[in-house]
């Protein structure tokens, strides 16, 4: 389902009214799954909008596959991480020479900037984490958790 929506939200010159009636649907299925404060967290950090991306890892375990994403804005950092992954799709290239960014203080250079990211809960818990040069993730899994 994202995908479609993030098609349109890299087309549009503006966010369409349309588009965030659609996206304030999502936010409020994915509240009921993954609970206010949670939320409240992803609020306060302003949908990580201006965070960049130093680590997107993916594990086999036993079970189902994890992923785990670093994140870091000025001083902050966080790292999202989802559990029983049913899927993950990258759209356009997640990493490549030209989209390399300088580091911040003590920090390693980053392979990407978060314009937002988007939650959603129908079958299960589904993230679209929108990135710089019309590229996003989608990662649909069982369960998120932050770590700041």
């Amino acid at each position: 389902m994202f995908e479609a929506l993030a098609e349109r939200y890299y087309t549009e010159e503006e966010v369409s009214e349309d588009l965030r009636v659609r996206l304030r649907a999502c936010w409020q299925r994915a509240e009921s799954a993954i609970g206010q404060e949670r939320m409240e967290f992803i609020r306060a950090n302003a949908w990580f909008h201006d965070w960049y991306v130093l680590e997107f890892r993916l594990r086999a375990t036993r079970k189902l596959p994890s992923c785990q994403i670093a994140l870091y804005h000025n001083e902050a950092k966080c790292k999202i991480q989802f559990f029983g992954i049913e899927s993950i799709c990258c759209h356009g290239a997640l990493a490549a020479t030209g989209f390399l960014y300088p580091p911040g203080k003590r920090r390693r250079p980053s392979f990407a900037q978060v314009l937002e990211l988007w939650l959603d809960n129908q079958r299960c818990l589904e993230c679209c984490l929108l990135l710089d040069n019309e590229r996003f993730i989608v990662i649909k899994a069982k369960e998120m958790a932050f770590e700041s």
